[in-house]
């Protein structure tokens, strides 16, 4: 088999794969967009009209919690799941010890914090008890990531989606918000349950602690990664303040809504180019390079457009402020979302430890220079901070990427010449 019949992605010129590809794509943002809708269009808005918005307040700082510590476990334990496959074959057995640990430090974490929000001991129990569910349902999506079967989930998606509704009426019976979440989660349980094998016990064929340590890696940039999404608005909030968090919530409020869309796009990444046996050819990474540029650069226009409408719609009083900061603030975010879904290539190519290195070096480097430029300069040294970080990100992983994932090409071109 010739490189080219290896390298997935070199097969989208073949009209049936392409239009699996573009289908799998539909499916993965067509789930991303059911369950954001169904809580943002329906869940919060019918909590709030009903008991008022600290109670939805209360609900988006608990998931909060469970959207960073059991969904960052519980994704890296399916991403690395994926970037294994390429090298060895693993099994659900490998896998057991693994999600014990990520279910056991969920639970402590999320029992903790609850107690120390004032939460009484049977709630707090409660809530360690949900985000293992949640955990093993945001692992369990690499069922259909591993057969690249997105028609199920996305069924998996609305099948949750619906479970949150049945919660939602029990939740005006008993008046327990954990509810809502928990009738939803516990239903796509029990659908990739029946209809996969993902939890089924088998036999363990390679060493769990060398699984267990890329895991840790996957796991510690995807805690960088989350952490600094949000690093923005807690430093405004901390240095600045919370006037200012609304008004950079409203100039960025496109361009990170956009950025959703990273995590079906990466979806996707990570399913095709893990395949086994599959390569990633140079000239196929510059065709993923345009193409991550020139959505980048179309986002971008749409965030400058429509970001100044959107601000004269809802937050009028400050529209002259946020004219000031629009061009730069979106262009810094933007270029952060093209440099995720390359870090996303490098990281499906196995090349763990330089993801590591990279988002580590990338969050410290932030963290820090945000810190110091915002006391120094206030919200414009934030936002020059963030620019410059995100450039220097994108110009990073792309060099990295010229020089570690194309060694297998030329060994291929090397042997066809000797």
């Amino acid at each position: 088999m010739t490189a080219i019949e290896n390298d997935p992605f070199s097969n989208l010129v073949k009209t049936k794969q392409r239009k699996k590809i573009i289908s799998d794509f539909v499916f993965t943002i067509g789930a991303a967009v059911l369950m954001n809708c169904v809580l943002q269009l329906i869940v919060y808005p019918i909590i709030t009209k009903y008991y008022g918005e600290s109670t939805t307040g209360d609900i988006l700082y608990f998931i909060g919690i469970i959207y960073i510590v059991p969904q960052a476990i519980g994704s890296s334990i399916g991403n690395q799941r994926l970037i294994i496959r390429r090298d060895v074959e693993v099994t659900n057995g490998n896998y057991e010890k693994i999600l014990m640990l990520g279910c056991s430090f969920s639970s402590i974490i999320c029992f903790i914090i609850s107690l120390i929000s004032a939460q009484s001991i049977i709630f707090s129990i409660c809530y360690g008890m949900f985000s293992v569910i949640y955990m093993l349902r945001i692992y369990s999506q690499v069922e259909f990531r591993l057969s690249l079967n997105f028609s199920k989930f996305f069924i998996f998606s609305a099948v949750c989606s619906i479970g949150y509704l049945i919660g939602l009426g029990i939740y005006f019976l008993f008046r327990q918000w954990i509810v809502i979440f928990l009738c939803g989660e516990l239903a796509a349980l029990i659908y990739v349950g029946n209809i996969g094998s993902i939890f089924k016990r088998q036999h363990i064929n390679i060493n769990t602690p060398k699984i267990l340590w890329y895991v840790l890696l996957v796991l510690l940039t995807t805690f960088i990664r989350d952490g600094v999404n949000q690093f923005d608005r807690v430093i405004i909030r901390q240095l600045i303040g919370a006037e200012v968090v609304t008004r950079y919530n409203a100039i960025s409020l496109i361009a990170k809504t956009l950025q959703l869309l990273v995590s079906p796009i990466t979806t996707i990444i990570y399913s095709y180019l893990t395949l086994k046996d599959s390569m990633l050819l140079k000239s196929t990474y510059n065709k993923i390079l345009a193409a991550s540029v020139s959505l980048g650069g179309l986002f971008y226009l749409g965030t400058i457009i429509g970001t100044p409408i959107f601000v004269k719609m809802f937050y009028f009083d400050f529209y002259e402020y946020v004219q000031e900061y629009n061009l730069i603030v979106n262009l810094g975010l933007i270029i952060g979302f093209v440099a995720s879904m390359l870090m996303a290539v490098l990281l499906s190519r196995g090349k763990i430890k330089e993801n590591t290195i990279l988002q580590t070096v990338w969050g410290v480097s932030y963290t820090i220079s945000a810190y110091c430029f915002t006391i120094s300069y206030g919200l414009w040294g934030l936002v020059a901070v963030t620019l410059v970080a995100n450039v220097l990100k994108l110009v990073s992983v792309i060099l990295v990427s010229y020089g570690t994932l194309f060694k297998d090409e030329r060994k291929v071109e090397v042997s066809i010449n000797a």
